[in-house]
C-alpha cells in the first residue's frame, strides 16, 4: 500500500447537517447513509468538497489546483493529487438516562477500523470486543447502563489498547482517560436501531418578514449528526498530476497536507454554516 497515507480524525463540534437532499419519507432531509449498513456516513465527495474549499481559504490557488485538481477553463486539465475517502463512522454519542452521555461502537465498526488502519500499514494492537443482546461491555466497574431507552448489562473487559488507539483521533481535549470512561460496545444489532433512531431531528420553520408569522407550508423535518461524534478517514498523497510539475512528490505532499491540517485544525462539513453547523476538529494520524 502507497506508504504516503493519513488517517483523519473528525471529532464534531457541533451537529452536522451533511444531508442527501429531500425525502419521500417522514424526515425531508435526512444525513447521509451507508447503503448495506445504514450507518451515518460523510461521502468522499462531500469531504472531499469540504476540504478543498478550506484550501482554497488558505492556501494559493495553485496549492489548491494540484491537491484536488484543476476543473477551470473549459473542462479539467489535471486531477488531484489527494484521494479522499469517505468519512466513516467510528463512535457515536448517545445519551443515557442515568450518566453523563457515552461514546457507543459495535463489534463490526471496530472490524472495519482495524482492517482500515492494516491497508494504511498500522496493526491494530486490539481485538474487537463482542458482546450479545442487550449486554454492553465498558471499562468502568457499573452493573447496568441505560442508553435511550434501552438497559443494558456490563460487561467489564480491558479497552486499553482500543481506546489507546481511538484517543489518537482526538485532540487534547479528550483524554484516554476520559474516553475509558464513555466508551461502550454494543451488538452490531443495537447499534443499528441506535445509529437509526438516536441521530437529532429538528423541525425548521420560515417567517414572513413582514407578518412575523410563519409561512404557509414553510414546516420541514431535518436529521443531523449529533456534536460530539467520531467519523475517520483515510487520505492518500499521490505526486502531482500536472504537467512538468517535478517539485511535488508524494511524500512531500503529503507532509504538506498534514502540516496545515495541524495548524488549521478546522474544517466545516456539510451545509448550514451560517447557523454554526457542521464544524469538526481534524486530528492527522501517519
Amino acid at each position: 500500500m502507497n506508504n504516503n497515507t493519513l488517517i483523519i480524525g473528525l471529532h464534531a463540534r457541533t451537529s452536522i447537517a451533511a444531508g442527501t437532499g429531500q425525502n419521500l419519507g417522514s424526515i425531508d432531509l435526512p444525513i447521509m447513509r451507508e447503503a448495506p449498513t445504514d450507518y451515518p456516513v460523510i461521502f468522499g465527495s462531500a469531504f472531499k468538497g469540504a476540504l478543498r474549499e478550506k484550501f482554497e481559504r488558505e492556501t494559493s490557488e495553485e496549492e489548491t489546483k494540484m491537491l484536488f485538481g484543476d476543473d477551470s477553463a473549459g473542462g479539467s486539465q489535471y486531477a488531484g493529487a489527494l484521494i479522499v475517502s469517505d468519512a466513516r463512522l467510528l463512535l457515536l454519542p448517545v445519551r443515557s438516562l442515568t450518566s453523563h452521555f457515552r461514546w457507543v461502537t459495535c463489534p463490526y465498526i471496530l472490524e472495519r477500523f482495524a482492517e482500515d488502519l492494516k491497508m494504511l500499514g498500522q496493526d491494530a494492537a486490539w481485538s474487537a470486543p463482542n458482546p450479545q443482546g442487550t449486554e454492553a461491555i465498558a471499562s468502568t466497574d457499573q452493573s447496568e447502563l441505560y442508553l435511550e431507552e434501552f438497559k443494558f448489562d456490563v460487561k467489564k473487559e480491558d479497552l486499553s489498547g482500543l481506546t489507546e488507539t481511538i484517543a489518537k483521533l482526538f485532540d487534547n481535549a479528550v483524554s484516554k482517560e476520559t474516553l475509558v470512561e464513555q466508551l461502550v460496545v454494543v451488538s452490531d444489532d443495537m447499534f443499528a436501531h441506535l445509529s437509526r433512531f438516536a441521530t437529532p431531528v429538528n423541525a425548521h420553520i420560515a417567517i414572513d418578514n413582514a407578518t412575523k408569522i410563519v409561512k404557509n407550508g414553510a414546516l420541514w423535518y431535518e436529521e443531523s449528526l449529533p456534536s460530539e461524534t467520531l467519523l475517520y478517514s483515510m487520505l492518500i498523497a499521490n505526486a502531482s498530476r500536472k504537467s512538468g510539475d517535478t517539485q511535488s512528490q508524494a511524500s512531500i505532499i503529503k507532509e504538506r497536507v498534514k502540516s496545515h491540517l495541524q495548524t488549521n485544525s478546522f474544517v466545516q462539513v456539510g451545509g448550514n454554516e451560517t447557523v454554526g453547523m457542521g464544524w469538526c476538529k481534524v486530528v492527522c494520524h501517519g
